[in-house]
C-alpha cells in the first residue's frame, strides 16, 4: 500500500497566514517612528552593546535632579559591587552611584 501525502501550498496561502501579523507589525513600527518625528515618544537610543548602553544611562542619569549627599563615581568596580541603596541605608544619607565603564575617564 503506498501513501502520498503531497501538499498543495500556494503563495496565496502564506500571504493570507502571515499578511495580518506582518501588516500589525509594519504599523506599529511605523506609529513608533511618526511618534518620535513628531515629538511625542523620545528618539531612539544608540544601545547596540552594552558599554554604550551603561554609558548612555549614566549620563542621562547625571542630568537628573536627585537629593544625594553622597556621590560615587568609579569604574565598573562601583558600578557592579556599591549597592548605593544598601550604602543609603548604613549612611542614612541619600547616595547616588555614577560609577561606569572603565574605558572612560573621569
Amino acid at each position: 500500500m503506498t501513501v502520498n501525502h503531497g501538499v498543495n501550498f500556494q503563495f496565496a496561502d502564506a500571504a493570507r497566514t502571515l499578511g495580518g501579523p506582518l501588516a500589525v507589525a509594519l504599523l506599529i513600527g511605523l506609529g513608533f517612528r511618526l511618534g518620535a518625528g513628531l515629538g511625542f515618544l523620545p528618539l531612539p537610543r544608540p544601545m547596540l552593546d552594552t558599554d554604550r548602553t551603561v554609558i548612555v544611562h549614566q549620563a542621562d542619569a547625571s542630568q537628573r535632579p536627585s537629593k544625594a549627599k553622597v556621590l560615587l563615581i568609579g569604574d565598573s568596580s562601583y558600578m557592579m559591587k556599591v549597592d548605593a541603596a544598601r550604602l543609603s541605608e548604613l549612611l542614612s544619607v541619600d547616595v547616588f552611584n555614577l560609577g561606569s565603564v572603565s574605558i572612560l575617564g573621569l
